[in-house]
């Protein structure tokens, strides 16, 4: 009785002297805080004061529950901090749904609260009629997309749990900028009719409680994407992982545990730590950082992706220009009001305090091979279709690493397969490619790109490289493109190449889907794909006036040329960009579009620092600025192929005057069969005959080329004109290129139909193309790339006027003769001056 008696007489002491230290506090906090009261037309809540009001709060802070009665005492509303009115009961007018424990480190206790409990057992005992709910949510800042502070960034509302020392940061620096969210009250009585209720209603009133907040929250400061510890739980129980587990210990003899360790530390080397307060920190800092570097960033074709988005699975697969790709897009995304995909990056880039960042970035890193590595196989894996099962957009770069000739590269296969075989195992939501290309007028990686091509060897990254490229902030990059390409829906893919794949998934007695089919649906629709892909990121392609320097001075033999020739060609150029558009989704920049004219983008190159001018007596020479002529043909690599058809045709006049139009035209289809792989070109090859015609029809509109014997012949000036001058330009555009394709037919034909293996003849190629580089003093290292020899038989055997006979030997017909003494007789190609032989 006694320690009774004492207990109770400690309890009225702590409450006397709680209370006003309660209301001193509360005096004090509100002298700083200034709370703006959401909904603005509060009567529309339809709150009745007639019956009783309980305020819900997610969290018991004292912060909050002192703000909300201050708020309550200002809206003339029931007193948050006494007992529930009109009820003659000692219960409270504010319950919580999550009560905090712990000083400096605080964490939640998800049960439901005695004072619920006790609330719920008085309304269904009929000691109380109805009580109203009514959530009660805090706010403290701004939304994310319109705070621009650093600090008040670092300190904004999460979704983690804010310490003690946080909250007080919190409150000191978003006092004055806070909100306090009332929602529709919840009835007890509507909700669960007395006659109704039973023991799990209580549970029942909690989660639809917990729901709403949680809604709320999201639509304040986005979804909550940060539960690591809970992905990494979810992927260690998944069957696929765990037999995998069991594999590993059995093959590398060690304890289960020992494998379960391997595969948890797998998956933290791989996963992706998104935080909502980085990726505002990071928009903040990367405003700056585009400021500082670019003079502006130009976004196409946006509208694709928002219509597209919503209930599919979105994958973006940009073009890899450069390491800012990665913070690029997701910048341009996260500012359209998209949430930033988790974005895979290589191994490399997971540096010590950087790769950090980047997780909660929503980076996700994988190694450069999966070869002989079972358990991290199947665990990335896992990781991949849980994020595919979540809707959680993705992105990743296709051509595996960065391009260092402007030009696009080959799909890797790795990432495309492991997506189709994920989305067949869980077909949750439908999946969406979404092209992306990336057009720069200078590359923060030039320099070290030059030396690359140059013989040295690739840098490997590093802090101190990332410190080191301070320095550019003082230079000036110009303006970057980012345009998006035509959706690719997946399974119209499927439908397309594999038109049963439906019917063809069985699933083994573990529920999986069996390995054969996945596998050979796999092989037949990545590489279609991928090429797909490639396809419609160069059909997005952005032109700006780099672009078009790059295409007129690095056909010149000195890189320079007279100002008024300049001028013409780069008129030409523009008014082929716009009479003969290459796609829809191909663009000019602004400046062209607005004065396209030679003389504004002239004056352009000479601002950005790119050309200087050499007066002269006879007219000004505009030539390239020391040290920028190594980079110009990445940057004309970029668009080259959007002038493909009338350079081609172009080309069939460097060494002859006239030709007959049907033999001109099958030239230019013969060329473009060889280009298409290598260069990921647009039209197909039973309907590029339109588009060769509307390119002949061009130049000959703009005198560049004169028909002749009632349209028969077709030729080209017979004197030294501007005109003649314009087409031979016009024509270097692919006349290398032209000359490869040559060395290529001329191997081939050399030996007789079904004697030559692909690999020796993409060897030979390349050693004729590279002794013909140096025959002309050419330092382009594309020229004899033996890539581009595979992408150019690829194109002949896609074309089915080569193929292979049962012993893999290269098979020709007539058709593949004929194209190559249409060759020899139309251009003088040095290949033929080649010998091989010893």
């Amino acid at each position: 009785m006694k320690t009774s008696a004492f207990r109770e007489s400690v309890a009225q002491f702590s409450a006397s002297v709680k209370a006003p230290f309660l209301w001193l506090l509360q005096r004090i906090l509100m002298l700083w805080v200034k709370a703006t009261v959401l909904p603005t037309e509060f009567d529309e809540l339809g709150i009745d004061s007639d019956r009783p009001v309980c305020y819900v709060l997610d969290l018991d802070g004292v912060s909050n529950t002192l703000i909300l009665r201050d708020v309550c005492h200002e809206l003339g509303l029931p007193d948050s901090g006494g007992l529930l009115t009109g009820t003659n009961s000692e219960l409270p007018a504010t319950i919580y749904l999550r009560r905090l424990s712990g000083i400096l480190v605080r964490r939640a206790d998800p049960r439901i609260s005695q004072e619920t409990k006790e609330i719920a057992e008085a309304y269904a005992e009929g000691k109380i009629d109805d009580v109203q709910f009514v959530p009660v949510a805090i706010h403290w800042g701004r939304k994310p997309e319109k705070e621009e502070s650093l600090l008040k960034l670092l300190f904004s509302d999460s979704w983690s749990i804010a310490g003690r020392l946080r909250k007080l940061m919190i409150v000191l620096i978003h006092g004055r900028n806070m909100y306090v969210q009332f929602s529709r009250p919840v009835s007890l009585r509507e909700k669960f009719p007395r006659n109704e209720y039973d023991d799990r209603s209580v549970r029942k009133l909690s989660r639809i409680l917990r729901v709403h907040f949680r809604r709320v929250r999201e639509a304040a400061i986005g979804p909550d994407l940060s539960h690591k510890r809970l992905l990494v739980s979810e992927i260690m129980d998944s069957d696929s992982v765990r037999r995998a587990i069991e594999r590993e210990a059995v093959r590398s003899d060690i304890s289960i545990e020992k494998a379960r360790d391997k595969a948890r530390s797998y998956i933290n080397e791989i996963a992706a730590n998104y935080s909502n307060s980085v990726i505002r920190v990071l928009e903040t800092l990367l405003k700056w950082l585009w400021n500082s570097l670019y003079s502006g960033i130009v976004q196409n074709n946006f509208q694709a992706v928002q219509e597209v988005a919503p209930g599919r699975e979105v994958i973006y697969v940009p073009c890899h220009r450069s390491h800012v790709d990665y913070l690029l897009l997701s910048y341009v995304l996260y500012v359209q009001g998209l949430v930033p995909p988790h974005v895979a990056a290589g191994i490399n880039l997971n540096l010590p305090v950087v790769g950090g960042i980047l997780r909660r970035c929503g980076a996700f890193f994988l190694r450069r091979s999966f070869k002989g590595q079972r358990l991290y196989s199947t665990v990335f894996d896992a990781y991949l279709r849980r994020n595919l099962s979540k809707g959680v957009s993705l992105e990743y770069f296709i051509e595996g690493t960065r391009s260092r000739t402007g030009k696009l590269l080959d799909a890797k296969g790795g990432m495309l397969s492991m997506t189709v075989k994920s989305y067949l195992q869980d077909r949750t939501r439908p999946i969406v490619f979404i092209p992306v290309y990336f057009g720069y007028e200078r590359l923060l990686e030039g320099s070290s790109y030059e030396n690359e091509l140059g013989g040295k060897a690739k840098q490997k990254e590093s802090i101190w490289g990332l410190l080191k490229a301070v320095r550019l902030l003082r230079e000036n990059f110009g303006h970057v493109y980012v345009n998006f390409g035509s959706p690719i829906h997946l399974n119209e893919s499927f439908d397309r190449v594999v038109p049963d794949w439906r019917e063809s998934l069985t699933r083994d007695e573990d529920g999986e889907i069996d390995s054969a089919p996945l596998d050979a649906i796999a092989k037949a629709i990545v590489p279609p794909l991928g090429v797909e892909i490639m396809t419609d990121i160069n059909a997005s392609a952005a032109v700006g006036p780099i672009n078009l320097l790059g295409l007129v001075l690095q056909a010149t033999e000195g890189q320079a040329l007279d100002e008024t020739d300049l001028q013409m060609q780069l008129g030409l150029y523009v008014d082929l960009l716009i009479q003969l558009p290459y796609s829809p989704l191909t663009t000019l920049s602004e400046r062209i579009v607005e004065s396209p004219t030679g003389a504004n983008i002239i004056k352009y190159g000479v601002d950005f620092g790119l050309l200087e001018r050499h007066p002269h007596a006879l007219g000004d020479v505009i030539g390239l600025h020391e040290h920028n002529g190594a980079m110009l043909n990445y940057y004309r690599n970029n668009v080259k192929h959007l002038l493909v058809l009338p350079s081609l045709l172009a080309c069939a006049f460097m060494s002859r005057r006239a030709i007959e139009r049907d033999v001109l035209v099958e030239f230019v289809q013969g060329m473009y069969t060889l280009a298409r792989g290598e260069y990921f070109l647009a039209w197909e090859l039973d309907e590029v005959s339109t588009p060769i015609h509307a390119a002949l029809s061009e130049l000959v509109k703009l005198d560049l080329l004169v028909p002749e014997v009632g349209g028969k012949l077709i030729a080209r000036s017979a004197s030294d004109t501007s005109e003649i001058r314009q087409l031979d330009l016009l024509a270097r555009i692919f006349y290398e290129t032209v000359e490869r394709y040559s060395v290529i037919l001329n191997l081939l034909l050399e030996t007789p139909s079904g004697t030559l293996r692909q690999a020796e003849l993409e060897e030979k190629s390349r050693l004729a193309a590279e002794k013909l580089s140096m025959l002309d003093s050419r330092s382009n290292p594309e020229d004899f790339d033996v890539k581009a020899f595979r992408r150019v038989m690829a194109s002949l055997l896609a074309s089915k006027r080569v193929w292979r006979d049962d012993a893999r030997n290269l098979c020709y017909g007539d058709d593949v003769t004929r194209v190559g003494a249409l060759i020899a007789s139309t251009i003088d190609v040095h290949a033929h001056r080649i010998s091989l032989h010893k």
